[in-house]
């Protein structure tokens, strides 16, 4: 049989009392951190761009030109593709060419009208071949706009995805672009905030690759909760410009304490 071993004789009751006390002490930095973790109001965030494109090929045609090279700045309206488009352009002549003669044609069978020497079929016939001639130029001059992308926003371009001198397909992607004039911020918070997180409400973005910080405000929260991990997407902006940020940097969104509910 075991016997226990008996109690040292230093281990009267008030020093084991002040060893317990000792290793609370030693113990409460990382208790605290703890809950400041699981109880506080940080949580990750991700730079994203207000707008953001993937450009794809109107036309089946071998690229031209692509002005602009990767991380290179652009306006809106500005052109981004030029195709080579000598055929729809010669169409677009002939388009022009055979609507002036349709519409030639069709006022002198109008005047030959009045004076009752062309009948009202043959006057009907030359109206609809005018009206025939105009739908083929506009359709061509649709076409010969296509031989053209131009940016629909202001911008950077993130990724060239074709090249010039290269013959592409209809639907082909050719640049990825955004706009980083105003960046926003995603975050998943716990849903239990949705009684205090409004939009409008103010938070700090401390930015891990620039090391600084950001006031930032939520702009919109999630319709729907996600009910596995009980948490809501919320969406923030950052405030003022500022050039050093840049689409898919991360940091850590922080909240001011919520007010106590009566």
């Amino acid at each position: 049989m075991i016997k226990p071993c008996p109690p040292h004789p230093s281990a009267t009751p008030s020093r084991l009392a002040a060893l317990l006390a000792a290793s609370l002490l030693a113990l409460a930095p990382s208790i605290d951190a703890a809950e400041a973790t699981a109880e506080g109001h940080t949580v990750r965030l991700l730079l994203v761009p207000v707008q953001e494109a993937k450009l794809s090929s109107p036309v089946a045609a071998r690229i031209e030109r692509i002005p602009l090279q990767e991380s290179e700045s652009f306006h809106r309206g500005q052109i981004l593709v030029e195709f080579d488009c000598a055929v729809p352009r010669a169409e677009l002549q002939k388009a022009r060419a055979e609507l002036s003669a349709a519409e030639k044609t069709h006022v002198a069978n109008t005047k030959l009208q009045a004076l009752s020497s062309i009948s009202q079929l043959e006057v009907a016939v030359s109206a609809a071949n005018r009206d025939k001639a105009r739908a083929e130029l506009a359709l061509n001059q649709a076409r010969v706009a296509q031989c053209q992308i131009r940016a629909p926003f202001d911008g950077r371009l993130v990724e060239r995805l074709a090249h010039p001198h290269e013959t592409v397909a209809i639907a082909q992607p050719l640049l990825e672009i955004l706009d980083d004039a105003s960046l926003k911020t995603e975050l998943i918070v716990p849903s239990r905030w949705v009684t205090w997180l409004k939009p409008g409400t103010p938070f700090s973005a401390l930015i891990d690759e620039t090391g600084q910080q950001y006031p930032a405000k939520v702009t919109a929260i999630g319709a729907r909760v996600d009910p596995a991990s009980q948490s809501l997407k919320v969406t923030g902006q950052i405030q003022g410009s500022h050039p050093e940020l840049l689409a898919g940097m991360s940091g850590v969104a922080q909240f001011d304490t919520p007010p106590q509910r009566p």
